[in-house]
């Protein structure tokens, strides 16, 4: 039988969250969970709160890794969080001056047009 849309997101942010409950401190499932949360809030605005909570999870987890803020940045750019994204860019930044994709990250966002 076919599964609908909305019965394979269920199923992909049940397999998320029990990712997350099952391995709670470690980034790199973190990080793929807030991913998948994210690809979900494409279609369902619902799931942009798991992204953003699961993402700041990383920085809590782990405060001095660029990564993590690369990461929360990336998903706080996509739901047009402009100036959370920027703030999480150069909180990477000040850990990793020389990191290319934060640097990269903050360029696209300065140079999209604002919104009035």
């Amino acid at each position: 039988s076919a599964y609908s849309s909305e019965e394979l997101a269920e199923s992909s942010a049940a397999q998320a969250q029990k990712a997350a409950t099952l391995s709670p401190n470690n980034l790199l499932v973190l990080r793929r969970v807030a991913n998948t949360y994210f690809l979900l809030a494409q279609t369902d605005k619902k799931y942009e709160r798991l992204a953003l909570a699961t993402a700041q999870r990383l920085t809590q987890l782990a405060p001095t890794d660029p990564q993590s803020y690369l990461s929360l940045a990336k998903i706080q750019a996509g739901l047009d969080r402009i100036d959370d994204a920027r703030k999480s860019l150069e909180k990477a930044l000040e850990l990793k001056p020389d990191y290319l994709e934060a640097a990269d990250l903050i360029i696209q966002i300065e140079s999209q047009p604002v919104d009035n």
